[in-house]
């Protein structure tokens, strides 16, 4: 082996093991929210109780938002009863009959790259490794969460069958869910019982039987929702006989339950993931949509009841004329800084290629200098 051709074979392997160990690059997206409101009503309507504020994506160790636009001029930033930023505008304490007003906002969202614990059946904790200030607070029945009804603790406690390994407990109601619950979109969120009387569901009323669930037998849980940038999608739907319509671009509604898992701590269960003759359960924690960069945490429920909010929200707005256009959109940030996550792809393999083609190139000049140092007519 010549030393030039060793060299080459050198650099290939180093750039290659570059790449692995490469840090995925940032996602960094453009998120606009508009809300018009018009008062087709006879009675004056408090904007406070129709939109008191507008939801910011938090921030986390991976996902970072910042507040670009608004409408009107900003308040204050205040945190709901979940923990959830919202944004407060200093917009028109009443909204006249025949009036109408529309508020905006643009956000920019950073979404770093996050990786999955390695879970195991047999690494997985007990119920009694389970810290009692979160069974305190994550156990109780609070907001939507129905622990009391009877059937789901009989259920709850019939699929845990004195088990105590968590991950096996888990696996056990995510499979009955599985096998049990169709998914069907309804109007407004079900709760639990509900959803397990009907045997249908959203995926945030699926994932709310999940955590009703986990909370009967000690294991925390609790409600996540997020959007999906999905480009060149679009959603459009009517709530309440059109007195609400709420239109999404690029955008993919989604939900899905958090427990804690000892020892890795609060993990995401998707139960989107799950499908198939041959599913394993634990898909829906390793494989949870919200390990992709192009998933966002839009809010948390912790502690209040919105199912009960929203189905009092579309009955208000019905009673008194309100109507309610609300349309949200999600784009790649597009400029220098996040030209590098776009094109990232492209130079990684740009980076490998050239090297593997010149090492042919190479091989192949080695080769014609053995041909041709052959007489005419060597064999």
């Amino acid at each position: 082996m010549t030393k030039p051709f060793l060299y080459c074979v050198i650099l290939l392997s180093s750039l290659l093991c570059s790449q692995i160990g490469s840090t995925t690059p940032t996602i960094v997206f453009s998120y606009e929210i508009k809300i018009c409101v018009r008062n087709q009503g006879t009675k004056p309507l408090d904007m406070h109780a129709a939109i008191s504020s507008l939801l910011l994506f938090p921030n986390t160790t991976w996902q970072t938002t910042s507040v670009l636009n608004t409408s009107h001029p900003i308040l204050s930033i205040k945190s709901d009863e979940d923990g959830n930023p919202r944004l407060l505008l200093n917009i028109s304490d009443v909204l006249e009959p025949g009036e109408n007003v529309t508020l905006m906002a643009e956000y920019r969202v950073s979404s770093e790259s996050r990786v999955p614990p390695c879970l195991s059946l047999e690494g997985s904790g007990h119920l009694s490794d389970v810290p009692e200030q979160l069974v305190s607070e994550f156990c109780c029945e609070a907001g939507c969460w129905t622990v009391g009804f009877e059937p789901l603790r009989k259920l709850a406690l019939n699929l845990t069958d004195e088990e105590t390994n968590v991950l096996k407990i888990l696996s056990s109601f995510m499979t009955w869910i599985y096998e049990n619950i169709a998914y069907h979109q309804f109007e407004t969120p079900l709760y639990p019982n509900e959803t397990y009387v009907s045997r249908m569901g959203a995926y945030d009323d699926q994932a709310n039987l999940l955590i009703t669930l986990c909370r009967i037998v000690g294991i925390p849980a609790y409600l996540q929702i997020g959007y999906i940038f999905t480009p060149d999608h679009q959603d459009e739907l009517f709530i309440g006989a059109g007195h609400v319509v709420w239109k999404l671009v690029n955008i993919r509604w989604h939900a899905w339950a958090v427990a804690y898992i000892p020892p890795w701590g609060w993990l995401p269960i998707d139960l989107s993931v799950i499908n198939g003759a041959l599913f394993d359960p634990l898909d829906a924690i390793r494989k949870a949509l919200i390990w992709d960069q192009h998933t966002l945490l839009l809010a948390e429920v912790k502690r209040t009841d919105y199912v009960a909010a929203t189905r009092e929200v579309v009955k208000f707005f019905r009673k008194h004329g309100i109507y309610v256009y609300r349309e949200e959109r999600l784009d790649l940030w597009i400029e220098g800084e996040n030209m590098m996550a776009i094109l990232w792809p492209f130079l990684i393999a740009s980076s490998v290629i050239l090297p593997i083609s010149f090492v042919a190139v190479l091989l192949a000049m080695r080769s014609r200098r053995r041909s041709g140092g052959k007489k005419m007519g060597d064999r």
